[in-house]
Formats: structure tokens, C-alpha cells, sequence
């Protein structure tokens, strides 16, 4: 959701489609986790209602992430897509905060210098 907010006059729709897929996912995850629990150890005569709406719902939870998986490779296709940040790249920001995933891992913290160039230092 960070892309939208970074142009939210240019991915207004584009967040917005992309919350509401989110937010389906979201209450498929809720309705599958309650029909896990109602089929767990169910009564007797309440097995083939509860085996049914684990079914309705793993059909649900599958559909969201079909949806969510269609529209990213759509979207992945689209000419002129930016291309995403290479990994472990420090994220902008002020001069002299922040620290790359690859940095914390070698032990290197990204600081201001004395005449306000970013240098690296062991942490």
C-alpha cells in the first residue's frame, strides 16, 4: 500500500482495488479459521453441516487468493512498471537514518558524517 500513498492522486483506484481484495481475503481468513474450529470436534449430528462450511470456506479462501494472484500478474505484466528496489537497499529517507536488511546483517549502520555525507558504521 506504500506505492499508493507515495502518488495518491495517480493510484487512488489502484489502492483502493487493492484494499478491497485484502479486506476479502481478510474475512475468508475469518470464516475458514471459525469453520476449522466448528469441524474440530463437532456433535455427531452437526459433522455433515460442519464438514460442508469448511468446504464453503476453503472454496472462499481459495477464490480470495485467485483473485489476489490474477490481478498480480496482471499488474506485473503492465508496460512501465517500476521496477521494485533491489534487495537490501537502504529505504530514502533524511540523510543519516536508517539501516539496510543487508546492513544489520554485516553489522553496518548508515550515519551522517562530519560534513553531512552518509557513511557507513560498525554497529
Amino acid at each position: 500500500m506504500r506505492a499508493g500513498d507515495a502518488n495518491p492522486a495517480q493510484l487512488k483506484y489502484w489502492t483502493a482495488a487493492w484494499l478491497e481484495r485484502i479486506k476479502v481475503l481478510y474475512a475468508a481468513h475469518s470464516q475458514l479459521t471459525a469453520a476449522w474450529e466448528d469441524a474440530a470436534a463437532p456433535a455427531p449430528r452437526e459433522a455433515p453441516a460442519a464438514a460442508a462450511r469448511l468446504e464453503e470456506a476453503g472454496a472462499a479462501w481459495d477464490q480470495a487468493l485467485a483473485v489476489i494472484d490474477e490481478a498480480r500478474k496482471k499488474q506485473m505484466a503492465a508496460p512501465g512498471l517500476q521496477a521494485p528496489r533491489e534487495e537490501g537497499a537502504r529505504h530514502p529517507g533524511p540523510p543519516g537514518q536508517g539501516t539496510s536488511q543487508m546492513g544489520r546483517q554485516a553489522g553496518l549502520s548508515h550515519i551522517a558524517g562530519d560534513d553531512g555525507r552518509e557513511v557507513q558504521t560498525v554497529l
